[in-house]
């Protein structure tokens, strides 16, 4: 090997040769090597150099021109790779046309990558569509650099923008919204019968519908994501019409101006989990309502942790009908309050409802009632609130709507261990902390605070009709009063106060202090107030007699 000491080397055959190379090293050497084509000292040719750190530099427009055989080794990695089959892992959108521009028809070339059949990168920009994009090879995800950089916009006011048909297929990371009033279609669409979707890290705006399962996929995820301004009136943030093993959770819906018509809606599934979701000002925050002609049905269903609020409509409505069947809903510390209804759960046309438990909810500031169970339809049965709270409600009107409300014919509810009335610093304006409608039966009404209500704690419109009902131990609604009293000499009759707030099931009494020398005694007519007892002919002394008033 020859050393050669030299500011410049000249590699070719005459001085001016254009196709000669020079090897240039600075006079006040820095340690950079330049190769530049062209005479010695070519400066203004310069083609390559490289800085005594090894960065490599190209002077101009000068390119390398096609490398993708070349290799290259990841850093920490050992496995040199050619760069064409490394940049092939997934398929940049920008390769093949996407210009992210928020102009520039995008769809085509969206589209062209995700036919590769590889996840479909889309970097930072806004991407106009003007026509639906279709997942529909497994395991293919649309993956975006997150919700504020990568942005998906709608040209169109009816189309889904994007379908998913296939297995294992998602969307990460993207905005969607679009430049048009929404009046039909999705954001997202499941379409088929597929497996183990997922959609998270989003946010939807102006959708008709932000996300719609209309088919019976399995194992769907939806999270970490917010859908915002739906469509006024119309619109639906997330729609459930098929499946089973659908999870939801932390998920932000809210709109201004005129509210969407529903948040979540479910028509049909055999399982979901939703949790931790804020739904405010959508008309029905929670909707489940499957249609028996649309072979609706929904069961298994399980709810923590939801905020409801702000709305129209009811948080939480079920009203199955025309046959449809809605069976096992299960609410576990959730909040529905400042609504019309906290909670309104009614059939119609023959809709079922059967076994909807509300565990540790609160229900606060709702225009009419905090809970209302309606069976107008004859079918709905096993409804329970358990340690629950309801106040405030009846804000539409004060002292007119209660707490909760058990309207007529219900059968086999139990309201247990909750506070109803005055508290949480909201003022008395409930009628009552519980009432019950006639034609009621098999019912359990224990251990309630009832206390702080405007009209009274509890009214019982079934306890005589019933055939089996347990009503105790609730503050505030005395179920059992008893006493002395005493009717005096040369009088037949007493009126007594029994304190208790509805009229008596029963009145036993007992003579305590004289022998009535046969005469007869009984307790007459009863009232929400007092009762009457009362003997066949006077005495000539005070007789004395011992009752007991009990509400069964």
């Amino acid at each position: 090997m020859s050393l050669i000491k030299a500011n410049a080397v000249q590699i070719g055959q005459s001085p001016t040769a254009t196709q000669n190379f020079t090897l240039a090293v600075p006079s006040s050497p820095d340690g950079t090597i330049k190769l530049a084509r062209g005479n010695s000292g070519a400066t203004t040719q310069d083609v390559i150099s490289v800085d005594a750190s090894g960065n490599v530099s190209f002077a101009g427009t000068t390119s390398l021109g096609n490398i993708s055989n070349s290799t290259a080794i990841a850093t920490g990695s050992t496995t040199a790779r050619s760069l064409a089959n490394r940049f092939a892992d997934v398929a940049n959108v920008r390769d093949f046309g996407a210009v992210g521009n928020g102009v520039t028809d995008d769809t085509a070339a969206i589209q062209a990558a995700l036919n590769t059949g590889r996840n479909a990168y889309m970097p930072s920009g806004t991407y106009l569509i003007s026509s639906g994009l279709s997942i529909i090879i497994a395991g293919q995800n649309i993956i975006g650099d997150g919700p504020k950089q990568t942005n998906i916009l709608v040209s169109g006011s009816s189309y889904d923008a994007i379908t998913i048909s296939a297995d294992y297929g998602g969307v990460e990371g993207v905005k969607i919204y679009s430049s048009l009033p929404r009046v039909s279609g999705a954001f997202i669409n499941i379409n088929t019968a597929t497996r183990g979707n997922y959609i998270r890290t989003f946010v939807f705006q102006s959708a008709y519908i932000g996300i719609h399962i209309s088919a019976d996929a399995v194992i769907t995820y939806i999270e970490n994501g917010e859908i915002l301004d739906c469509t006024p009136s119309t619109g639906t943030g997330i729609i459930i019409n098929g499946g089973n093993d659908t999870f939801i959770n932390h998920i932000v819906m809210d709109s201004i101006g005129t509210e969407p018509l529903c948040g979540i809606s479910v028509k049909k599934t055999q399982a979901i989990w939703v949790s931790d979701c804020d739904i405010i000002n959508f008309g029905t925050p929670l909707d489940i309502s499957p249609n028996g002609l649309l072979s609706g049905l929904v069961t298994w269903c399980f709810f923590s942790q939801l905020a409801l609020d702000s709305s129209i409509g009811s948080g939480i409505q079920v009203i199955p009908s025309n046959g449809a069947t809605v069976k096992g809903l299960f609410f576990d510390n959730c909040w529905s309050s400042t609504n019309n209804r906290g909670v309104y759960v009614a059939s119609t046309s023959g809709g079922i409802v059967d076994t909807v438990h509300f565990t540790d909810c609160t229900f606060y500031n709702n225009q009419l009632q905090g809970a209302l169970v309606d069976n107008a339809g004859g079918n709905v049965r096993n409804v329970e609130f358990n340690n629950c709270r309801a106040a405030g409600n009846s804000q539409a009107a004060s002292g007119v709507s209660a707490g909760f409300d058990i309207s007529n014919n219900v059968v086999n509810f139990a309201v247990r261990g909750c506070r109803s009335g005055a508290h949480a610093g909201f003022p008395a304006t409930q009628s009552y902390g519980i009432l019950i409608g006639t034609g009621c039966n098999e019912y359990v009404i224990t251990d309630n605070n009832l206390i702080g209500n405007v009209t009274a704690a509890a009214f019982d419109n079934s306890k005589s009709t019933s055939t089996f009902r347990s009503v105790s131990n609730n503050v505030g609604y005395i179920t059992e009063s008893k006493g002395i009293s005493t009717i005096s000499s040369g009088n037949t009759s007493l009126t007594v106060s029994h304190g208790m707030q509805s009229t008596p099931s029963t009145v036993f009494i007992t003579p305590s202090n004289v022998n009535l020398n046969g005469r007869s005694f009984w307790s007459g007519t009863y009232t929400s107030n007092n009762f009457d007892i009362e003997i066949s002919s006077s005495m000539v002394v005070n007789s004395n007699f011992c009752w007991l008033a009990s509400i069964y």
